[in-house]
């Protein structure tokens, strides 16, 4: 049985529920949504439609051992059966459940992944809250885009995710964003945390085996050097004019929070 749950596959299900008709009974509990499984995974929004009509208890139950509808049409990156599922939730029944059978993601980290955009968006619009809150390993949707090198998908996250959120637990979140940003090249947001609150650059989190300037100074490739180049290229190297790329713009909130430092 796969341990992760975005690696959940449906011919292991379905083969598992041929066994069960062979001996004239169904014993998998997950029975009743294979339909609904089949079609998130195909994409076929009209038989998740007709599902749904029928139960709609169902839009928030786990389908298989550890995918709820959400989850599963976010795992697949199908973003019609997002939206049609988003129009029949709440923002709480967006939050993460626990199961007995496994521990959870939640919408948004499993979006961090992949990096599909489209999904992320309109998670993030029917509720915020899910920029707030960890996945299976402890990280928030954000450090997940960015250790899954999503860069767009980063960006977008970071200018969203409330600054409280990383500062607290004594900086917990910021701190591996921060060095987590330096190691995968995403320097427009480490600057803009070293802006934001510096101690962070130097100050170890007991839960973080390093801190961001021990993992800056690890990184030569970071700091190119001309000394490499011939005299003509040296010359033309030193006229060139590097322009700092910018973040988003960022949402009303934390456009206000942020106001005060720069690289915003």
């Amino acid at each position: 049985v796969p341990t992760d749950p975005l690696n959940i596959q449906i011919p292991f299900i379905e083969s598992a529920l041929s066994a069960s008709r062979l001996h004239g009974k169904v014993t998998n509990v997950y029975y009743e949504y294979i339909q609904l499984s089949q079609g998130i995974s195909q994409g076929r929004v009209e038989s998740v439609k007709d599902f749904l009509n029928r139960r709609p208890d169902a839009v928030d139950e786990w389908i298989n051992l550890y995918e709820t509808p959400l989850l599963k049409a976010c795992a697949c990156g199908k973003p019609e059966i997002v939206k049609e599922l988003l129009r029949r939730m709440t923002p709480e029944q967006m939050l993460p459940k626990m199961s007995q059978n496994a521990s959870y993601h939640t919408p948004l980290t499993v979006i961090a992944v992949s990096g599909n955009m489209e999904i992320a968006e309109a998670l993030v619009a029917k509720n915020p809250k899910l920029l707030e809150i960890p996945g299976i390993n402890g990280q928030i949707p954000v450090v997940v885009a960015v250790e899954n090198t999503q860069m767009e998908m980063a960006r977008y996250l970071y200018t969203r995710t409330p600054v409280q959120v990383l500062l607290d637990d004594d900086g917990y979140h910021g701190s591996l964003l921060f060095l987590n940003a330096i190691f995968y090249k995403m320097l427009d947001i480490a600057l803009d945390l070293f802006g934001m609150c510096r101690r962070l650059a130097v100050t170890k989190h007991l839960q973080i085996e390093s801190i961001p300037i021990i993992v800056l100074a690890s990184k030569p490739d970071l700091f190119p050097c001309g000394c490499h180049l011939g005299p003509l290229e040296r010359f033309i190297y030193s006229w060139i004019q590097v322009k700092m790329p910018t973040l988003p713009e960022a949402s009303r909130s934390n456009k206000d929070n942020r106001s005060k430092f720069p690289y915003t």
